[in-house]
């Protein structure tokens, strides 16, 4: 993996990146990611459950783990979790997102350096969440949480 000393092009970043590598490009900036275990736990559960609820009835889209959507030419975000409608469902699964999910979960950290925060400073030049940084055509649609406010006993047990 590259480091970025200087600002890169969403372009660039794909032929630097290694899929699965935990990171996004934030204002033309390579950012790493490397989350705890609380949040691959709140992501699993989150991926099994809308997985269940799509497996269930036809029609109901696709659910996935964190791909790089495209925002713009500097930008490339991963939710940690996305659903796409099944009228927005690319016909070729192996194209890059270049719209916004139907569904974005981001699960909050409030760990120093954490990617949402990159987010948020990306946020305050378009119509966005200004808690997750997500573009959006209604930021007020957006629902955000930390996961360190969710009663983690009652939704699951190590």
């Amino acid at each position: 993996m590259e480091a970025t000393a200087s600002r890169i092009a969403a372009e660039r970043y794909f032929e630097i990146s290694v899929e699965g590598d935990r990171t996004q490009l934030v204002d033309g900036v390579l950012v790493m990611d490397e989350p705890r275990l609380i949040h691959g736990a709140l992501e699993a559960e989150i991926v099994g459950a809308l997985r269940d609820w799509v497996r269930a009835g036809a029609g109901r889209g696709l659910v996935a783990l964190p791909t790089g959507v495209v925002m713009d030419d500097y930008n490339v975000f991963a939710p940690d979790v996305l659903w796409i409608a099944e009228r927005h469902r690319p016909k070729d699964r192996g194209m890059r997102l270049r719209r916004v999910p139907d569904l974005c979960v981001e699960i909050r950290s409030r760990a120093p350096g954490a990617t949402t925060s990159g987010r948020r400073s990306v946020s305050t030049r378009r119509a966005a969440c200004p808690s997750c940084g997500w573009s959006t055509t209604s930021p007020s649609r957006c629902t955000c949480f930390a996961a360190s406010t969710l009663p983690l006993d009652e939704l699951f047990r190590f």
